[in-house]
């Protein structure tokens, strides 16, 4: 074999023997996740935070939540740790890295070299434990939370990874010596089996030894010239043993074909020392093949240099936050060099240099907006939002921290003719920047962006979803009917007597309880007049309001469900609270002697199962009363509260909580709900799991003026239904008078 082409595979460095201990991972595949929140995670914020991922932990943890991640992540324990990532890089689709295998993880390193060994997938994958910046918005026509940035990340080994984070292969890693374990391979297959990698259509350039060695068993069952035995593992050993065999019974034959042959071999296995002959026809032939294959793994690797060129100076641009015109010059001057990140940051520095003077020069500046750093549109943007978030309810210090670089705007009127340039407030943008030319639509959907931030923020601080205590909340699909089935149980397990057959049990019913989610929201305008008239009062408040009144409309939808005044009709066309078939009501009110109250648990307590009349022996947990109701409550379920002796009465011992429902107006109803684990009796869902309200501007289409009627009108989306999936969740009470 000729040298040339041992130089060319060693050049590429991509399988040189392998332990097992590093291995090319998947991070995070860019796109929604498959888990809710489902976050969309971009190329964008991967390359702006590959510093925070390289370095990365990698955990494998024993106590985890549905994800495989801690339910803490400050419980996570160094003991844990079973490796880092390096080598952080960015693909066209995923973020990618090399996990390194600590010694003290063996375990995964051999259970993953069993699987790889066998043809298997990995058994495991890894999902991200991270942190960082992200805001709610559009991806493939639906609302999604969307990651900015990263400034923490960890890296968990899962058995169902949510971002696509996965095992792809071993990472090769240099043998002593100057001849790897591929290249001994490439020379057994080149002797004894020189058209079966071609028959194959296999790639050199890509296929690591494991691959090569299955190859190898397989060329070898029907031939049998190696004899190696099945499942046998990579050993660069038992290759050097064959390969020097393969010499012993070639030597002395006196043929000179088989000298070259012999010539081939002692090529590589000592290629320093081994003479130079020239091989007959065949074998001439096949390395041949296998030097057109080395020439297009020389051209891989070039595709792959440029592409490593490609994300470096997509990274240094995006933390240079040049102007994007200045941006694409930087890319012009680079387009047909083969650089360093050193000369990107070289030509960066010149670039801004050299425009900043020009905009010193430019005394008059009219029409010209160059700036430094972050762009004008950005700090507008992080500007507006610092307006309505410095104007909410108690900002805290960590919801104004994005902000301190970028003081909010004290005037609206003032952000708006930053954004678009529009001096007069006529709804025509005047002068363009230089940074981007702005289009109708920067405007509303930079603002429509912020309210939504602020909207979502005060939704979330309204202390009107306690109904979540005791309801089963769900992500819908569509619009479509749901249907929830509950079954009843079976009779006592009959006797078996000897020899004697098994009876068929009594299938228990069902029952069906079905509902349709619905679409709720409306409109509010943002006018002209309000901007020129700078009303900070009105447009601050926009999204507070928005955000109460979507709270509070599905707070009062839940809770008319279980609303002893209402006490509508459930899935058995009887109302939720019926005497006669529920045994769930009573008519006693909620006094201080605890009397109602016990009996209305001991009602729960005896609820029986469908079909089979069992006792179930529900637990009670939580009190819902209206405002008036509330200290009477209290003191029955406070432990020990106005006990001389400190000994918590029954009741109080049973670690019963409080709700109150403000807007519940009978002051003497009530109701008792069930304990959870035992029982859930409400269930709630959300179209696309969008647990939140939507903000966004409604005329987003009309470009061309910025407010065609002098206005840019608002809409708030809100979608979900709910039902009552079994009545004996709850006990009312409905007091007379």
């Amino acid at each position: 074999m000729k040298k040339q082409l041992f130089k060319l595979l060693e050049a590429g460095a991509l399988s040189q023997g392998q332990t097992g201990g590093t291995w090319e991972v998947t991070i995070m595949a860019f796109g929604r996740s498959s888990r809710p929140p489902h976050y969309v995670y971009t190329k964008e914020a991967a390359l702006r935070s590959l510093s925070v991922f390289e370095g990365a932990r990698v955990y494998a943890l024993r106590a985890t939540d549905d994800g495989g991640h801690a339910k803490n992540p400050n419980s996570k324990s160094v003991r844990d740790i079973v490796g880092s990532i390096t080598n952080v890089r960015v693909t066209d689709s995923e973020l990618r890295g090399d996990l390194d295998i600590f010694p003290s993880a063996a375990w995964l390193k051999d259970n993953l070299n069993h699987t790889a060994s066998k043809n298997l997938p990995p058994a495991y994958e890894l999902s991200i434990d991270a942190s960082g910046k992200g805001y709610l918005g559009r991806y493939e026509g639906k609302s999604a939370p969307i990651v900015e940035s990263f400034d923490r990340a960890a890296v968990d080994v899962v058995e169902r990874g949510a971002a696509g984070g996965k095992f792809l292969r071993m990472v090769a890693s240099q043998i002593e010596g100057d001849t790897p374990v591929k290249q001994k391979l490439m020379a057994l297959f080149a002797l004894l089996y020189p058209r079966f990698l071609e028959s194959k259509q296999v790639d050199l350039a890509a296929i690591d030894e494991n691959e090569l060695f299955t190859h190898l068993l397989e060329a070898d069952k029907p031939q049998g010239r190696l004899h190696l035995p099945d499942g046998a593992q990579l050993d660069e050993k038992m290759i050097d043993e064959k390969l020097t065999k393969i010499r012993e019974s070639l030597v002395g034959s006196g043929d000179s074909a088989i000298d070259k042959l012999i010539a081939t071999i002692d090529k590589a296995l000592t290629p320093a020392k081994a003479p130079e002959k020239k091989a007959d026809n065949h074998i001439e032939l096949d390395v041949q093949k296998m030097q057109e294959s080395a020439t297009n793994l020389s051209k891989q690797i070039e595709a792959l240099e440029a592409s490593n060129r490609s994300n470096v100076l997509a990274m240094k641009l995006t933390e240079s936050k040049l102007p994007v015109p200045l941006q694409e010059h930087v890319r012009e001057l680079l387009k047909d060099r083969k650089f360093e990140a050193a000369d990107v940051d070289a030509t960066i520095k010149s670039v801004r240099a050299t425009f900043s003077k020009f905009v010193e020069s430019n005394v008059d500046n009219r029409g010209l907006d160059v700036r430094m750093g972050m762009e004008g549109i950005d700090k507008v943007a992080l500007g507006i939002e610092g307006f309505f978030m410095s104007r909410a309810t108690k900002p805290t210090a960590e919801e104004m921290k994005p902000y301190k670089d970028i003081p909010p705007f004290k005037s609206f009127k003032e952000a708006y003719i930053q954004l678009t340039g529009d001096v007069e407030v006529s709804g025509r943008v005047g002068r363009q920047r230089f940074t981007e030319s702005l289009a109708t639509t920067d405007w509303t959907n930079v603002v429509s962006t912020a309210m939504n931030k602020r909207l979502v923020r005060d939704y979330n601080l309204m202390a009107l979803d306690t109904w979540r205590n005791f309801t089963d909340v769900i992500p819908l699909t569509d619009f479509k009917q749901q249907q929830r089935v509950r079954y009843g149980g079976y009779s006592n397990l009959p006797i078996v007597n000897q020899g004697n057959g098994y009876q068929p049990l009594a299938s228990p019913s069902d029952e069906k309880a079905t509902y349709t989610p619905a679409k709720r929201g409306g409109t509010e305008d943002l006018t002209r007049e309000m901007i020129m008239n700078d009303d900070l009062k009105a447009i601050s408040g926009i999204p507070q309001h928005m955000a109460r009144a979507a709270a509070q409309t599905l707070h009062e939808f839940v809770y008319d469900l279980i609303k002893p005044a209402i006490n509508g009709t459930i899935y058995d066309s009887q109302a939720l609270y019926y005497a006669a078939t529920h045994y769930n009501t009573a008519t006693s009110p909620l006094a201080s002697d605890g009397a109602a109250l016990a009996a209305a648990r001991l009602r729960m307590r005896k609820q029986k199962q469908k079909d089979n009349a069992k006792p179930i022996g529900i637990r009670a947990q939580y009190v819902v009363v209206p405002s008036d109701l509330q200290q009477t409550a209290y003191a029955l379920v406070a432990p020990a509260y106005g006990v001389y002796n400190q000994v918590p009465t029954f009741l109080q011992q049973l670690n019963l909580s409080v709700i109150v429902v403000d807007y519940w107006t009978d002051a003497t109803d009530w109701v008792l709900v069930a304990m959870p684990q035992d029982v859930i009796g409400l269930e709630v869902g959300f179209v696309n799991g969008q647990e939140t309200p939507e903000l966004f501007a409604s005329d987003i289409p009309n470009v061309g003026s910025l407010f065609t009627n002098d206005k840019i009108t608002y809409k708030i989306r809100h979608e979900y239904g709910a039902v009552i999936t079994d009545w004996r969740a709850f006990d009312g009470s409905i007091v007379a008078g």
